[in-house]
């Protein structure tokens, strides 16, 4: 079940926590338990708003991406958002995909609001997660609690514990983002309420849940150090049951089992001892089954990793001075000191220039061992890793009791119930569809695609689709955007049928956790971009003031008013010949005689004067509906047929208005005022006329940009993966003051693809820049053996 519904990771690693506007953002992805080694990456940027406004595709191999985006110089300040996950864990809820709150700052947009909001009681949620899911009479019970906002926020709460008599059972209080526990035995006929006081002044009333009156309770306690302690309580054998009644406890991480054993309850109660050592690290659930097999408890635990990689960063010196090289020493061991190979990632940037959002942001070790386990807002991630005081062990378990939750319910697993899977893992840029009937819209079996790039018409690739009409091409590798062309027959070889794309993995996924582009100050909400204080960004909006920039004389920009049908449609890059008809003043002539004489390999022989048989007069250019129709009425030509040579081929060349594949007489039956233009193609083999050429027309009305492609063909726009940029970094080898005038980089150094040798060293150097102030170096990765590895120093710039 764990290969065939893998709970995929993913981590990117941000050169910064904040940008500017015009600026670039800088990632490395680390993926873990993909399905496929080499799979399609998608990263996304969502405005303030929760809007895509930006989607990149990248190639993953081995688990393993970086790419860029690019900031506009007319981007808007606020809270912005990096969402990144493969075409797979769209299967899955949103929540494990990996999210980056970021701060995006544009010091000459327009100023941000700086009044706060009340925060409104309706907006609060409180609620209580008895350990182990169960709330037993008699029994002493840990019971979790917190509050958060309608984003799962944390809110601060105290308050106190009273039954229904009024008398004070405990205290309560929330040890970090609103989390907290307290134990508490309730008592037979009692209900219990909690008095509360959030966010500082907020007064409510909650009540706990109504205790049951038989059940099984399950207790583990995750602080004593090297092990865990497991408790379990049987209330109906406590109150004297007749026989013994065993349960089964399983133990899961990572989708596996790694440890069951039977519970032989002894007078109601049972207590046994795991050494943490042996353990599997990160989030672990154990669940307490009956003898049906029916889940009666389930409680998550953390266990810390011994085995995590500390990068060892050593600068040459602790102080550099502008535009100074700065070398650095990266190194990884294990415990032992025995070197290891690793992939890593390396950012350097200047504290003064970011605007932090969190005080303790996610990171590799959060995210993979913490982040990606649970369900909800994880706040402050890093907190729980800052170190292993018993205060930060017992945050760390409240938020194991509050945020666990399963990848399948139980229940759902006994009855052979698993999730819908709509989304394969992509091993590259897939093209695929579904042909159809072009009247009735019914699958079109045994049919024959093919395909064709406009970069390269000499290649075709073909394809036949399956009994229910869908097909699908191999998986491609290309860059950038592409155009391509396919063309479709059934099984007899007539193309009177329809190609219908499935782009369902080029959509985004409907957000559900957009950015957050607040905080709390007690119970105020204010935007984050508003909070920050006026020194912060003043140092940030120095470098954008005007004397560090080139002032340019007055520049006007004119353009013309873009009208309807002035773009042609076409599926070709480039025409081999283009004529130019918007300065011809013959309205009433044969359009192809336009082509006599004025190419040397396009032959245009005419047997006889062409006259109209029909009454209609199409002197005048009609509109595109009245034009069509009057066509679709079969109005003939009276004289011989005109025959025209591309390139001196024996075959004729297909005729092409407007983009809708035609023949000559559709285009002689047109006056020739109403092109704007002709384009020659050598090869027509876009258009299916292989062998022969193409004569593309366009009107000047756009009469017939409405009418869709010929039966049997279909273009199309292809998004293929993204182009990588390399960081540049300046050389300065004998600096000069006017190079140097200007370097203000926000981001000094960026490597995604650092790599230590078989000694463990990787040698690192790069040159700093004008501004001056502390400097954070962060290096995080993966070693060969798949060990998180993780490491921060800070040096500082001073003026020469």
């Amino acid at each position: 079940m764990n290969k065939q519904f893998s709970h995929e990771k993913i981590y990117l690693h941000l050169d910064r926590s904040s940008y500017w506007a015009n600026d670039d953002i800088w990632f490395k992805a680390y993926l873990k338990d993909s399905p496929i080694a080499e799979c399609n990456l998608y990263v996304e940027l969502l405005n303030p708003s929760g809007k895509v406004v930006q989607k990149k595709i990248y190639w993953a191999q081995s688990g393993l991406a970086y790419g860029d985006m690019h900031l506009t110089d007319t981007i808007s300040s606020g809270v912005y958002q990096i969402r990144a996950y493969t075409n797979w864990m769209r299967n899955f809820d949103e929540s494990g995909f990996f999210h980056k709150d970021l701060v995006i700052w544009n010091p000459s947009g327009k100023k941000i609001d700086k009044e706060s909001r009340q925060l409104r009681e309706r907006n609060i949620d409180f609620q209580f997660f008895p350990e182990g899911g169960t709330f037993v009479t008699g029994l002493k019970t840990r019971m979790a609690f917190k509050a958060c906002d309608e984003n799962g926020k944390g809110l601060d709460v105290k308050g106190r514990i009273v039954d229904d008599q009024g008398k004070e059972i405990t205290t309560l209080k929330s040890n970090f983002k609103g989390m907290g526990s307290f134990l508490i035995q309730p008592q037979e006929g009692r209900k219990y309420t909690a008095e509360v006081i959030i966010a500082g002044e907020m007064d409510r009333n909650v009540h706990l849940p109504v205790s049951q009156a038989q059940g099984v309770s399950m207790a583990i306690d995750p602080v004593e150090e090297g092990g865990l302690h497991l408790q379990i309580a049987d209330r109906a054998q406590d109150a004297g049951g007749d026989q013994p009644y065993n349960y089964l406890l399983v133990g899961r991480a990572k989708g596996e089992v790694f440890y069951h054993k039977e519970v032989k309850m002894e007078k109601g109660h049972w207590a046994f001892d795991l050494e943490k050592e042996g353990l599997p690290k990160g989030v672990i659930q154990f669940t307490l089954f009956d003898k049906e097999l029916a889940p009666r408890c389930e409680r998550l635990v953390f266990v810390h990793p011994d085995d995590l990689i500390t990068v060892d960063i050593e600068a040459e010196k602790s102080v550099y001075r502008t535009g100074e090289k700065a070398r650095f020493y990266v190194e990884t061991f294990n415990d032992e000191g025995e070197p290891l190979l690793a992939n890593l990632s390396m950012s350097v940037s200047h504290l003064d220039n970011q605007l932090n959002i969190e005080k303790y942001p996610n990171n590799i070790l959060t995210q993979f061992l913490l982040g990606s386990d649970l369900k909800g807002l994880v706040e402050d991630p890093a907190y729980y890793f800052k170190d292993d005081s018993v205060s930060t062990r017992c945050a760390l378990d409240n938020l194991m009791l509050t945020h666990g939750y399963r990848q399948f319910e139980w229940k759902e697993i006994m009855e052979d119930k698993y999730p819908k899977i709509d989304y394969q893992a992509e091993r590259g840029i897939k093209i695929k569809g579904k042909v159809k009937t072009s009247i009735s819209q019914k699958a079109v079996p045994n049919g024959n695609v093919n395909l064709m790039f406009l970069r390269d018409t000499t290649k075709t690739y073909s394809v036949g689709s399956d009994e229910n009409g869908y097909f699908e091409f191999p998986d491609f590798y290309f860059k950038d955007t592409v155009s391509v062309i396919l063309q479709v027959a059934n099984s007899k070889g007539k193309n009177d049928v329809w190609i219908e794309l499935d782009k369902r993995s080029y959509e985004s996924p409907v957000v559900k956790l957009p950015p957050l582009n607040y905080q709390y100050l007690d119970d105020r909400k204010v935007d984050v971009t508003a909070s920050f204080d006026q020194e912060s960004l003043s140092k940030i909006s120095r470098i954008w003031h005007l004397k560090d920039t080139i002032m340019l004389n007055e520049v006007r920009i004119a353009r013309s008013k873009y009208k309807f049908g002035e773009r042609p449609l076409r599926l070709y890059e480039k025409a081999d010949y283009e004529l130019d008809l918007n300065t011809d003043d013959d309205e009433l002539g044969d359009v192809l005689h336009k082509l006599e004489g004025k190419f040397h390999d396009v032959i245009v022989d005419v047997h006889d004067e062409d006259r109209y048989k029909d009454p209609f007069d199409l002197r005048i250019p009609k509109r595109s509906s009245e034009l069509w129709d009057d066509i679709m009425n079969e109005r003939k030509f009276s004289g011989s047929k005109m025959t025209v040579r591309v390139d001196y081929q024996r075959c004729e060349p297909v005729y092409v208005v407007d983009g809708m594949v035609t023949d000559e007489a559709f285009v002689r039956a047109l006056p020739a005022g109403t092109f704007k233009r002709i384009e020659i193609l050598k090869n027509g083999a876009v258009y299916g006329n292989i062998g022969g050429g193409a004569v593309c027309c366009f009107t000047k009305y756009g009469a017939f940009k409405s009418v869709p492609y010929s039966q049997g063909e279909k273009a199309s726009k292809v998004i293929g993966h993204s182009v990588v940029r390399k960081f540049y970094s300046p050389q300065y080898e004998s600096p000069q003051p006017s190079e140097m005038k200007d370097d203000f980089r926000n981001t000094l150094y960026w490597d995604p693809m650092l790599r230590t040798d078989s000694m463990g060293v990787s040698r690192v150097s790069f040159y700093n820049s004008r501004q001056t102030g502390e400097v954070q170096v962060v290096v995080e990765g993966i070693t060969a053996e798949g060990k998180l590895c993780r490491g921060m120093c800070k040096y500082h710039v001073v003026t020469k």
